[in-house]
């Protein structure tokens, strides 16, 4: 017994051994590689400084048993793990094919990937917009979806009668349910266009968003019984708002196609979403943080520009400034006052091309059959392949009747003008019922999911003392690569004539 005891030790030694030596030479080189391509930097926190790392690791290994160590499913798409690894070695040869979107029309054309825009309630809250946008064609998510969305019914302003509750609690204990039993359908959809590191990512959280929407779905069973209908709006909107990030999961490729001719070659793109979280400070004081969902399904410019400026620490250090803008459409007329951040100078000055960078007007719309498309202004006709919609055709995804949307400012008559500066409405900013003016005026791309009071009470001169990106967020932000210096210079002074 002994002698088996020592024999197995001995072997785990030996096991130690090899991976110590194996994890060495793989992180060599993958920093040999590092120093070779610009690759994509990770800011992991401390504490998941280590997973950053072994994840690093394997996508540099590129091995069978290194996907293997990690548990993740087969993706359902791919012949075997070793097809998609050739996928992902052929690419990274040419590192520019890494960032080449495949021509695609400027809409969810598969209608059996289209969400369903017919209910305008979506509208009402920011979990319910970022679950309508998303194009998943899932049973289960579906019906999860219509489970929370009905549970609406429960308002803690109106009184609610037993039936009302009973109805809801045995409708979401029946959501658990076929959540249990349909699990397997929440696997990570397969995109060979996402980066290995993506990749990996994706394996590591879906099960743990998975059970993160089951703990919410079982604590708002608890609360209707208790007939809390405060706790169960709360913690309703954590669920739609998990279920949600699982959705993200399940997309199995970015439904628009971007151009990337002109402008728009040396602009970044958000394929998906990312959380970038403000520190905030009043003089000495830290107020709290604030944090924004920048979804790349609803406008992928221009929240690949603010995920990409985050990123650079632009926002860091600048203050809140709130100016006013005339709202006017047809005979109403309206006097808005924006918080407005992320102002500087002219704007950001782009270092591929020595001068500010431009977005074109971004707007999310639906067309008359219920399918989003992404719409650019007028300003843009002269470049191929470009959807061009006007308001009278189609009309904006987003209001901004929506509390915590978030959106891009430019200079008044000056559209494709925009650059740094972003807002969010604050209560006292515009009357309710004038809200409205703002759409389709202004290209909304993200949403406050945390700090929303706090939002509120920002005054001027407010400081954003740190920036932080999420990993998701930095994987997600796609940069064209494959323009010349000249073409971009170029871009440029197109960009200025066209604005």
């Amino acid at each position: 017994m002994i002698k088996a005891s020592c024999f197995v030790a001995f072997l785990c030694f030996v096991e130690s051994c090899w991976t110590f030596l194996l994890g060495n030479e793989v992180l060599r080189r993958q920093l040999q590689i590092d120093n070779k391509s610009a690759s994509i930097s990770l800011s992991a926190s401390v504490n998941d400084e280590f997973d950053a790392k072994r994840r690093r690791i394997i996508a540099s290994a590129g091995s069978i048993l290194s996907l293997s160590s990690t548990m993740l499913p087969l993706p359902a798409d791919a012949t075997s793990v070793l097809q998609a690894m050739q996928i992902r070695a052929s690419a990274s040869r040419d590192a520019s094919s890494l960032y080449v979107l495949s021509p695609r029309r400027n809409s969810i054309k598969n209608s059996a990937l289209s969400p369903s825009f017919s209910d305008k309630n979506y509208q009402s809250s920011v979990e319910l917009c970022l679950l309508k946008v998303l194009p998943v064609k899932n049973t289960l998510f579906n019906n999860l979806v219509t489970i929370l969305d009905d549970a609406s019914a429960i308002n803690s302003a109106d009184p609610i009668d037993a039936r009302t509750w009973d109805v809801t609690s045995k409708s979401i204990e029946l959501a658990i349910r076929e959540l249990d039993t349909k699990r397997s359908q929440f696997n990570f959809a397969f995109n060979p266009e996402d980066a290995t590191l993506l990749q990996i990512l994706k394996g590591e959280t879906c099960e743990r968003r998975v059970e993160e929407l089951r703990s919410q779905l079982v604590d708002l069973v608890s609360a209707a019984q208790q007939r809390n209908a405060t706790a169960f709006s709360l913690v309703q909107r954590k669920a739609l708002l998990s279920l949600s990030e699982v959705g993200e999961l399940l997309v199995p490729k970015f439904p628009y196609e971007v151009p990337t001719q002109g402008m728009f070659s040396y602009l970044p793109r958000l394929q998906g979403r990312a959380r970038v979280t403000f520190v905030m400070r009043r003089n000495r004081n830290i107020l709290g943080n604030i944090t924004i969902l920048a979804d790349g399904y609803t406008a992928p410019i221009t929240a690949g520009n603010f995920v990409d400026l985050s990123i650079r620490n632009f926002y860091t250090g600048l203050p809140v400034k709130t100016i006013r803008k005339k709202l006017v459409r047809g005979s109403e007329f309206e006097v808005a006052s924006l918080p407005i951040l992320g102002q500087f100078q002219e704007g950001f000055y782009d270092p591929l091309t020595g001068k500010p960078r431009h977005l074109p007007l971004e707007i999310i719309r639906e067309e008359q059959s219920g399918v989003p498309v992404l719409t650019y202004s007028q300003g843009l006709s002269s470049l191929p392949d470009v959807s061009l919609e006007s308001a009278d055709q189609s009309k904006p995804l987003l209001s901004f009747r929506t509390p915590g949307l978030v959106a891009m400012n430019h200079p008044d008559r000056l559209l494709n003008g925009a650059s740094s500066e972003f807002f969010a409405l604050q209560e006292t900013s515009v009357l309710e019922n004038k809200r409205d003016l703002l759409d389709g005026e202004f290209a909304p791309f993200g949403y406050i999911i945390e700090g929303f009071d706090l939002f509120q009470k920002l005054q001027s001169n407010d400081v954003i003392e740190d920036t932080i990106v999420d990993e998701f967020g930095q994987l997600s932000l796609i940069k064209i690569r494959r323009s010349s210096f000249s073409e971009v210079v170029q871009a440029s002074s197109d960009d200025k004539d066209s604005t």
